[in-house]
């Protein structure tokens, strides 16, 4: 699964351009892998590529990139339980909010069917 979210990561950034598995995209895999490894109750969920990224490419070291993604990881890790429990939560959360600021927008989704968010 982070494999296929690497190659995701943002490919029109100069930082990740060019060839599937170019240098930075190799670095993100592997911190994002260890990460995994070295944390088998919290693992790998999509959407962790995501806070990694920006962290890689503003430190371009992967082992420096790596302790920052962990204390980033200390205070976030329950939102990626695999039970999904709190992701659950917060779209809950957001369609709340929605419906209270652009309840508009949201009747869109709705009729549109994609208000799963």
């Amino acid at each position: 699964m982070a494999k296929r979210d690497v190659i995701r990561a943002d490919r029109t950034h100069p930082y990740f351009k060019g060839r599937q598995e170019n240098k930075h995209t190799l670095m993100l895999f592997d911190l994002l892998c260890t990460y995994a490894l070295n944390h088998p109750d919290v693992s790998y969920c999509q959407g962790m590529c995501d806070i990694a990224s920006p962290l890689l490419m503003t430190q371009d070291n992967e082992a420096h990139a790596y302790l920052l993604f962990c204390a980033v990881m200390e205070r976030m890790k329950h939102n990626f339980s695999h039970d999904g429990e709190a992701m659950s939560a917060k779209f809950a959360h957001l369609t709340q909010l929605l419906s209270h600021f652009d309840p508009e927008f949201l009747a869109y989704m709705q009729e549109n069917q994609v208000d799963d968010l």
